[in-house]
């Protein structure tokens, strides 16, 4: 019987996770799994963010093997700067930042392209 363990991510963005024990389980120990959502969730790929938490590519897939909805959360951690990214935009744009309004104008907007 294979006992369990809730993840919770102090983060608004992603959701509980329910953590799998296994025999020298690398995600229970040493805040591993937290770095490994830090590096998907500052864009990193898997083999960066592996490094990033001290684990090999094998290990990764040992538990995803495991944790198969562990997917849903590496998605949200990718979303997760498109998100942040539309947060500074709003919030540059709403300061009155004159560089950043024409850029995104320019970008976003057809009347302005050009």
């Amino acid at each position: 019987m294979t006992s369990t363990n809730t993840l919770r991510l102090d983060d608004v963005y992603l959701p509980e996770f329910i953590l799998r024990r296994s025999a020298n389980a690398w995600w229970m120990r040493d805040g591993k799994l937290l770095l490994l959502i830090a590096g998907f969730k500052m864009g990193y790929s898997i083999k960066t963010s592996c490094e990033l938490a001290g684990i090999s590519l094998d290990q990764y897939h040992y538990f995803l093997k495991l944790h198969p909805d562990f997917s849903y959360v590496k998605q949200r951690c990718k979303d997760f700067i498109g998100i942040r990214i539309h947060e500074a935009l709003y919030k540059a744009i709403e300061s009155g930042d004159l560089p950043t309004l024409r850029w995104y104008a320019e970008k976003r907007l057809d009347e302005f392209k050009g």
